[in-house]
């Protein structure tokens, strides 16, 4: 067998010796079977062993063929890997909803106590009324309510309850703590939260402890309030401070022969909460509540929690008037301010961790505060949410780009953080007021799908203007008119046989909760539809918003979410119907979309109409929002 080999190996030239014959001569000669040597001229290899096989496997063709193929294979995966990494460069992740806090979807109802529902047949709303109404707030699409001070107070007509006279007790106008407790259930129960105003910037002169601090300079609350001498009778105050209601902001005690200071009026003197014992009280207060169960706190005034330790003069401001003649300087905004306020959100921190409870919502304000200053309250962790003025100071001859302005301003001042946009408070004119009825849906419509909290006012929803009562004993009352229930009289707020505590306004006939529930196109019906919008994936997500046609007119946005539907929200502010281009300014607009809310005044569209967003039209104070669906597509 091995001489056979041997023979073979010679005869094809692979022992140094040169062919003599083809290899079909050689099989034939090996193996005279015609057949296999058929085959063999078929398969040239077939039949040979391993060692004859790897012996011509190193021949230079076959070794040539090796490296070809090699080497394709190593580019191929070069050029495979490459690409993934393009993609993932140039294409963006699919964005993971981030984990939320309740408070961070909700939309917060704000009630004006005095004027939501009188249960006791008064002529004042109270706290078992506003229980008995619960169903309107759940009906509409809220899920958590704020309180407006409802804490026992003086009694001064021009106070609006802030002239507080005790942290832990309410006023016998709403009711008792028993009313509070069994309300904070029935709300709990019902699935929403509830807020509670809580004013520790300072307390009411009837307080006892200011009582007690006015007695001499050498009781145990002497050091509770900011007292200074001023002179004989306070005519030489200790520096140029105003009050925010454009008077000096010392007022004279006869008791003690020296001045106190106060950042609101004379009825309301600041705490002096460097005094650790008044840090303590506030504190207990803050747990006697929380205790009761409420969900979170509105601490109006935040910002001017502190003043200057040295009481230095503030730097005058020739262009403004009144309290804007000065800078506010060493009142607004201090650094001690943001170091109480950061003491209090680690307070209600440790409070839900030990009680094994959910997170507290801590609203502040800070009235006239700018976006850089409102951002320091964010980047020190301090606050959950300051409350955003911007849209409450807007003018009615704001434009598209002047919206903008206001919009932008903010966001960018503040920084990737959560924020509010209400247009009315408890001490502003209603927007119906301001801007009139035309322009109520649209404003509605920017103020609650801009990205962040909702934060509406009661009656709102309805249209309900300011009150046109005369003799006010505080002026912003006419901003608190009873809540319009029904055409009955007295509107549904109270008996038909009492008086009520400020007069029904005269529209409540056509603008009321019973009739506009039934109306196709009333502005409650559309407040609703917004609200159900505001729950949507896209909506809800804060950080997801880019403008799109933006003009003398026009003021729109995109927000948007991976996977879900976007949605496209365009409001005419001018006084001219607009006809625009939207993919061409922003192209992630198609060319058609569907309408899913209109406001309806101007150009006609109905819901569900597809639409060509290439000349979309709307007439003046007329608002839209057109969708479409969005389908994840794998980047190869």
């Amino acid at each position: 067998m091995q001489s056979e080999k041997y023979s073979l190996e010679v005869e094809l030239g692979q022992d140094g010796g040169k062919p003599k014959k083809n290899v079909e001569d050689v099989i034939a000669i090996e193996d005279p079977d015609p057949q296999k040597a058929e085959e063999i001229k078929v398969k040239p290899y077939a039949g040979m062993g391993k060692e004859e096989l790897l012996q011509h496997s190193g021949t230079r063709v076959w070794k040539n063929m090796r490296n070809i193929f090699i080497w394709f294979f190593f580019l191929c995966w070069v050029v495979l890997v490459c690409t993934s990494i393009a993609l993932i460069v140039v294409f963006p992740r699919c964005k993971v909803a981030k984990k939320t806090a309740w408070w961070e979807e909700t939309t917060v109802y704000w009630i004006y106590p005095k004027s939501f529902q009188d249960s006791d047949k008064n002529g004042r709303g109270d706290i078992k009324g506003i229980e008995n109404r619960l169903g309107h707030l759940t009906d509409i699409g809220v899920d958590t309510f704020l309180l407006d001070t409802i804490l026992q107070n003086g009694g001064e007509p021009s106070e609006s309850g802030y002239d507080v006279t005790s942290f832990v007790n309410i006023d016998p106008v709403y009711g008792n703590l028993m009313a509070v407790e069994s309300l904070i259930n029935k709300t709990h129960e019902k699935g929403l939260h509830l807020l509670m105003t809580f004013i520790p910037n300072h307390t009411g002169t009837k307080h006892a402890w200011f009582i007690e601090s006015a007695k001499d300079k050498t009781n145990a609350y002497r050091n509770f309030f900011i007292w200074r001498d001023c002179g004989s009778a306070g005519t030489q105050p200790p520096n140029n401070w105003l009050s925010m209601f454009d008077k000096s902001a010392w007022t004279f005690n006869a008791n003690r022969t020296q001045c106190y200071f106060h950042q609101g009026t004379e009825f309301q003197p600041d705490l002096n909460l460097r005094n650790t014992q008044v840090q303590k009280e506030i504190e207990k207060a803050m747990t006697f509540w929380l205790e009761k169960g409420v969900d979170g706190f509105y601490i109006p005034r935040a910002s001017y929690l502190f003043e200057d330790y040295d009481l230095r003069n503030e730097t005058t401001n020739p262009s403004g008037n009144g309290y804007n003649s000065l800078m506010h300087n060493y009142t607004q905004n201090l650094a001690d301010t943001h170091g109480m306020i950061k003491r209090w959100r680690r307070f209600l921190d440790d409070f839900s961790l030990q009680n094994n409870v959910s997170a507290k919502f801590l609203l502040l304000d800070g009235w006239g505060t700018t976006p850089e200053e409102a951002k320091q309250y964010y980047e020190a962790d301090e606050a959950i949410e300051l409350v955003n003025h911007r849209l409450q100071a807007m003018e009615n001859t704001c434009n598209g780009k002047c919206v903008k302005g206001l919009v932008e301003g903010w966001l960018t001042g503040i920084g990737a953080q959560r924020t509010n946009w209400p247009v009315t408070s408890p001490s502003l004119s209603r927007p119906a007021n301001r801007f009139g009825v035309n322009y109520l849906n649209a404003l509605n419509m920017l103020s609650l799908l801009l990205p962040g909290t909702g934060l509406v006012y009661y009656g709102d929803e309805l249209g309900m203007v300011d009150s046109a009562a005369t003799g006010l004993s505080d002026p912003m009352d006419a901003y608190r008119s009873p809540m319009q229930w029904s055409n009955a009289t007295n509107a549904g707020f109270t008996d038909a046989a009492v008086t009520p505590w400020l007069q029904v306004n005269s529209d409540a006939a056509d603008i009321n909760v019973l009739l506009e529930k039934e109306i196709v196109n009333s502005t409650l019906t559309f407040y609703k539809s917004v609200l159900a919008l505001r729950k949507q994936a896209a909506i809800k997500q804060s950080d997801n918003m880019h403008y799109a046609v933006v003009n003398d007119n026009v003021f729109s946005f995109v927000k948007e979410w991976d996977g879900v539907a976007r949605y496209l929200v365009a409001i005419n502010f001018g006084i001219a119907t607009s006809k625009d281009d939207y993919p061409a300014a922003l192209s992630v607009i198609p060319a058609e979309a569907t309408v899913i809310l209109t406001t309806e005044n101007g150009v006609s569209y109905k819901m569900e109409d597809k639409v060509e967003t290439k000349k979309l039209e709307l007439g003046p104070q007329q608002g839209v929002v057109l969708t479409w669906d969005y389908i994840i597509k794998e980047h190869l």
